[in-house]
């Protein structure tokens, strides 16, 4: 098996396996999230309407199915955290693709119990840490959301179209909106209100202001970062910069204080080296540099991925599907980031809670009347249980998956 490893993971076992005739031994270790690295030929099947897919099923019967990118050849990593026999074959099927039968089984032991300790959620946006960290959302979660997401690039772009006469009207209603959301939704997976705020930085400028650090950056309204906090709890659970202008020095100096107010366990935030959003790029970014600047306890940093640059959408298939690593040919991790992979199961119940919150946020509400949904006219990603959501389709699945670096 080719030891081609973009991502720079690190199990803490690798066994190389042979699949014969479609069936492979599968051995659980307790406490370990599970890989199976595969060679796939995949068939040039449109990604909307057809997809190609391997299905898993165990001995007892139990089966997931992972949908996988069309026409590729190259490794692909299939999840397997979910089985919990001691020791079980496993049954592989794929239909729109092939594999080889020389492979890789992948395993990461886990010794973070998220249910101890506090974890802090960073969100460039409101609506990010609900589309992929609902598996942190408890009471013991802190959430911090960076911007109030304001940009409207075009009226017919607002919360109902021509609804406002200019730029400035539309930027100000959705940055209200979306900033009310980010402090209000969370607590439906049971994130206290005391603990969400919203920095209320503005929307599109992150990057910006990561490269010019001694900069003001300016956008096209002349809102008040104040106008986007005003939902925040009173008061609030760290000391934020009073009046802060749009700048890198108050947004660090507002981090600063939440994670020495805080003093997290684990830390959830964007993945600066798989993530293409330059906002996602760039919280990731600052916040891992800022935890090698001050004194921390931050044991774990759990990274995730929203935006895939041409690879849409990052997870295939249609909804309540299994996931597993994303398909990232273009992924460039540094040699010194060694990485370990973590997927979390999301019960029913969790799934149900995952859609009620997107459908509540303003930018993922399904309904909007200027948004064309990304979806196919055929019922291949209808759900009976939550519809034909574009972001439904992408992000409701059964787990949610990080790249963790451990501190």
């Amino acid at each position: 098996m080719s030891n081609n490893n973009p991502f720079n993971l690190q199990p803490d076992v690798t066994e190389d396996v042979t699949i014969s005739n479609g069936k492979l031994n599968f051995i659980f270790r307790p406490n370990n999230s599970a890989l199976l690295k595969l060679t796939l030929n995949s068939k040039n099947f449109r990604s909307w309407f057809k997809e190609p897919y391997i299905k898993v099923q165990t001995a007892e019967g139990d089966h997931r199915i992972q949908y996988l990118p069309p026409k590729i050849h190259n490794s692909v990593y299939i999840d397997l955290s979910w089985i919990r026999a001691n020791r079980t074959e496993l049954t592989l099927e794929s239909i729109g693709a092939t594999f080889a039968s020389e492979a890789q089984m992948l395993y990461f032991a886990f010794n973070d119990p998220i249910e101890m300790g506090t974890t802090l959620v960073i969100a460039p946006h409101p609506d990010d840490g609900e589309l992929c960290c609902t598996s942190f959302y408890r009471p013991n979660t802190y959430l911090v959301t960076l911007s109030a997401g304001e940009k409207v690039k075009e009226l017919k772009k607002q919360y109902y179209t021509n609804m406002d006469n200019s730029i400035e009207q539309a930027s100000l209603r959705k940055g209200i909106l979306r900033a009310y959301n980010s402090v209000t939704t969370p607590m439906l997976g049971d994130i206290r209100q005391d603990r969400m705020v919203n920095l209320g930085y503005f929307d599109a400028t992150l990057a910006e202001m990561n490269k010019s650090r001694d900069q003001v950056i300016k956008t096209n309204h002349s809102h008040s970062i104040s106008t986007f906090r005003k939902f925040n709890p009173q008061p609030n659970f760290a000391e934020l910069t009073a009046d802060p202008e749009n700048k890198y020095s108050n947004l660090i100096a507002d981090l600063t204080s939440v994670i020495k107010t805080v003093n997290p366990d684990r830390i959830v935030v964007t993945n600066p080296y798989l993530d293409t959003h330059l906002d996602h790029m760039a919280a990731g970014q600052m916040l891992l540099e800022l935890l090698d600047l001050i004194p921390n306890n931050v044991r774990y940093v759990y990274l995730y991925s929203i935006h895939i640059k041409r690879e849409k959408p990052i997870f295939f298939g249609p909804a309540l599907n299994q996931v597993g690593m994303p398909y990232i040919p273009t992924a460039r991790i540094p040699e010194t980031c060694r990485l370990k992979y973590r997927s979390f199961d999301l019960s029913e119940e969790q799934q149900k809670v995952k859609t009620i919150m997107a459908n509540m946020m303003f930018d993922t509400y399904k309904f909007k009347d200027h948004r064309y949904q990304k979806c196919p006219y055929t019922d291949y990603i209808n759900s009976p249980k939550i519809g034909k959501a574009y972001y439904f389709q992408r992000f409701v699945k059964q787990n949610e998956v990080f790249l963790v670096i451990e501190r």
